[in-house]
């Protein structure tokens, strides 16, 4: 196995394979943190507890689509390839609504919202996690997929469109 196509299985390891319900077993996940990413490399087993799986389930499945579709070698043609900028839409409507979903689900689930909390998770996580992802596509997938840091860039005013929503969504339900 080439090492590109190693580092590429290992990042779906680690970062899929813990939130499918098959391997969620008594709110335990267990993480693997690879001193390298290479075949011979050693790691270690740490067990963390992550009871928030279960309870934003529509959010997770969100979050593991667009890892899937942002680390898919296959990117397919459209006829709006010809549409200026769309590969920047796309990344803008992705991530507003799947982090839409999160405030959605945090807005049912909380009657006080934890704002510090909120900025983390919902704001601050989802970028660095789109900027990890725009590392990946570019070193990671073997020349099939390239990360733009302007993909990073429309990320982020995906997540901070979802933010607003989210606040004035929140805003409501704690004046019910």
């Amino acid at each position: 196995m080439k090492s590109e196509e190693f580092t590429t299985a290992m990042v779906f390891f680690l970062f899929l394979r813990p939130i499918m319900p098959l391997f969620i077993q008594k709110e335990r996940l267990i993480i693997f943190y690879f001193v390298s990413l290479h075949p011979n490399s050693c790691s270690t087993v740490q067990s963390l507890s992550m009871p928030n799986i279960k309870k934003y389930p529509f959010s997770v499945f969100c979050i593991a689509l667009i890892w899937i579709l942002s680390l898919l070698p296959i990117f397919p043609e459209t006829p709006l390839n010809d549409v200026k900028f769309i590969d920047k839409w796309v990344h803008v409507i992705m991530y507003s609504g799947t982090f839409s979903v999160l405030w959605i689900e945090y807005a049912f689930k909380h009657k006080r919202p934890d704002y510090k909390k909120l900025f983390f998770w919902a704001i601050l996580a989802p970028i660095v996690m789109s900027g990890i992802l725009e590392l990946l596509q570019e070193y990671c997938t073997g020349g099939h997929r390239n990360g733009d840091w302007l993909d990073l860039a429309a990320n982020a005013t995906g997540v901070i469109v979802a933010a607003m929503l989210g606040l004035i969504l929140v805003k409501m339900r704690n004046e019910e």
